[in-house]
């Protein structure tokens, strides 16, 4: 749907643009139509920054061109000094993904032999034509929420797994599922995908009301994500059973029932809190291994909670932004 959205908007830019150019009577209208084409990004936010950049280096361009052509005349080697001149200050304006374009309409100028105001005028028209009809055009762009919510519902299911496959290791040191890893960096590939999608939604705002609601979760899921990994490799390094693993895998099978964007994780927080309170009351241990045993349990529970705590903290940004909305 996208390449067949992208590719409707190219063809009608460029219609438009030659179109309107010959009903005006501009010279090499066809390079209007070019111009609404290199001037289509992906992004409402990128297609205006492209029309600044190409504006910026098509005076720059004019102005060197014309001084240059006017001194040594209409050569093509004074049209390489020019590109020699004009490239190096397009790159410290940010602006070098345009000087192609720009040096489309100087190549007028030169085959014209003339440099005269009515070519400029002419050259100036080719280029707001091509960027105002590409900005009319790009102004339609898809929703991705669609697209968010099912990349959203796969990460929570993604990491239900995963919280899962961790409890089982606890209740079963010599389970060692390697695929855990891979089932992460899955996940994690899902929450960048997301993250992308949001960061475009956003780009394609232009009205100024931006909601980073997705962009945080997203961040979130990933942060999330990332303390999944650092678990799992504590794990690996539990060979024996004690009391207090099955109370931990018993929090996780917990905590993936509990997974969803709506869970504020409070009640969770207390339920980590109580259990971190009933490791610290429990016998000390009596053998070298389950000591090393409880040693990376805690460890565990200190990243649990940080698990937690993200998104505890996303719900109260996420509900404040929402209260301030109200005001």
């Amino acid at each position: 749907m996208n390449i067949a959205i992208k590719s409707a908007k190219y063809a009608i830019a460029t219609f438009v643009a030659i179109f309107l150019a010959q009903w005006l009577g501009l010279n090499y209208a066809v390079s209007a139509g070019i111009i609404a084409i290199l001037s289509l990004a992906e992004t409402s936010k990128k297609t205006i920054q492209y029309i600044g950049n190409i504006t910026l280096t098509m005076l720059l361009s004019l102005t060197v061109a014309t001084i240059l052509f006017n001194v040594f005349g209409y050569e093509i080697w004074v049209f390489s000094l020019y590109l020699l001149i004009t490239y190096p200050v397009a790159v410290l304006l940010k602006s070098e993904n345009t000087i192609a374009p720009c040096a489309v309409f100087i190549s007028h100028l030169l085959l014209e032999q003339s440099s005269s105001f009515d070519w400029w005028i002419n050259e100036l028209l080719l280029l707001v034509i091509g960027v105002g009809i590409a900005m009319i055009v790009n102004l339609y762009q898809t929703s991705s929420n669609s697209q968010m919510n099912q990349v959203k519902n796969d990460i929570e299911e993604g990491m239900q797994g995963i919280l899962n496959n961790l409890a089982d290791k606890m209740d079963d040191p010599k389970h060692q599922d390697f695929l855990v890893y891979e089932a992460i960096d899955q996940t994690n590939d899902l929450a960048k995908h997301g993250l992308y999608l949001a960061m475009k939604e956003v780009e394609n705002n232009i009205s100024g009301q931006v909601d980073n609601y997705y962009i945080n979760y997203f961040e979130m899921r990933m942060s999330q994500l990332a303390l999944l990994f650092d678990i799992n490799d504590s794990l690996d390094n539990i060979y024996e059973l004690t009391d207090q693993t099955y109370d931990l895998s018993g929090f996780f099978r917990h905590v993936s029932q509990e997974l969803s964007e709506s869970n504020t994780a409070a009640k969770l927080r207390n339920e980590l809190g109580q259990l971190k309170d009933a490791y610290r009351n429990s016998p000390l241990p009596q053998s070298r291994k389950e000591f090393e045993t409880r040693s990376i349990l805690f460890d565990v529970l200190l990243d649990c909670e940080k698990f937690l705590a993200l998104k505890y903290e996303f719900y109260k940004t996420t509900h404040r932004i929402k209260q301030l909305k109200k005001l």
